[in-house]
C-alpha cells in the first residue's frame, strides 16, 4: 500500500482555486455547496474538514452553529479566517493540522467534507471516514460534496474520467494530490461504516447521471 498523501504548495493555487472550480463545473460546485450549507447552518456543532478558502460559505453566519475548520494549508485557512471574520470568536474554531493526524476530541452534530476527499487515495478515504465516526453524535450526519461515482456506460465514463482527470493531473503535479481515477464513493462510504441516506446531485453531467453533488450519510447500524 502506498504511503500517506503529502499535500503541499496549496498557497500556489489558493488565489485562483475557486475561479478554476467555478469555470470547470459551470459553477455547479458552488451549487452543491449551497445545498450542504442550507442544511448545516441549523446544526449546533459543525466540523468542516478541508474547507478550502470558504468563499461562498457566508450564509453560515445566519445560522446558530459553531463552526470548526480543519485544514493542513495555512494559506487556505488564512482565506477562511478572512471570510468568517464577522463571526464572533465563540462561534468559530480554526485548526491547522494534517488530516492523517486529526482525531477530533469533540463531538459534532454534522461533519462536512467539501470536495476534499478527492485529494486522497481510496484507502485513505476509508481511513479518514472511519476516524471521524467516533466524533459524530448519535443520529449525526456526514455531508460529502464531491465527484459522483463513475457512470456505468463506458462511453460516458470515458468523457467523465477525462473531465475529472485534467484538473486531477494539474493538482497532482502542483500540490501533490493523490493520482487516481474517479472514486467509487458509495462503495468507499459503505466500507467505512456509513450508509447513504440521501444524494443531492448538482446540475452538471447527463440528466441520468450527474457528475458532482453531495452524499448525506449516517453511521451504519450494526446488525445484532
Amino acid at each position: 500500500m502506498q504511503g500517506p498523501t503529502k499535500v503541499h504548495d496549496y498557497h500556489l493555487v489558493s488565489g485562483y482555486y475557486d475561479a478554476l472550480a467555478a469555470v470547470w463545473s459551470f459553477d455547479q460546485i458552488s451549487y452543491s455547496r449551497e445545498f450542504a450549507i442550507r442544511r448545516l447552518k441549523s446544526h449546533a456543532r459543525v466540523l468542516i474538514l478541508g474547507p478550502g478558502t470558504c468563499r461562498g460559505f457566508e450564509d453560515l453566519w445566519s445560522g446558530s452553529c459553531h463552526v470548526t475548520l480543519v485544514d493542513s494549508s495555512p494559506d487556505m485557512l488564512s482565506h477562511s479566517a478572512e471570510i468568517f471574520r464577522q463571526l464572533p470568536p465563540e462561534k468559530l474554531s480554526i485548526q491547522q493540522i494534517d488530516v492523517h493526524s486529526y482525531y477530533p476530541k469533540n463531538s459534532f452534530q454534522s461533519i462536512w467534507l467539501p470536495y476534499f476527499l478527492n485529494v486522497f487515495s481510496p484507502e485513505e478515504v476509508i481511513q479518514i471516514l472511519k476516524a471521524l465516526r467516533p466524533s459524530l453524535e448519535k443520529d449525526g450526519e456526514i455531508y460529502i460534496s464531491d465527484f459522483m461515482e463513475p457512470d456505468h456506460r463506458w462511453y460516458i465514463r470515458i468523457i467523465q474520467e477525462l473531465w475529472h482527470g485534467l484538473p486531477m493531473a494539474f493538482f497532482h503535479l502542483v500540490t501533490g494530490n493523490s493520482w487516481h481515477p474517479i472514486h467509487p464513493l458509495p462503495d468507499l462510504i459503505r466500507r467505512a461504516g456509513y450508509e447513504i441516506t440521501e444524494v443531492y446531485p448538482a446540475k452538471f453531467g447527463p440528466n441520468s447521471h450527474r457528475w458532482i453533488g453531495t452524499y448525506v450519510c449516517k453511521a451504519a447500524v450494526k446488525s445484532s
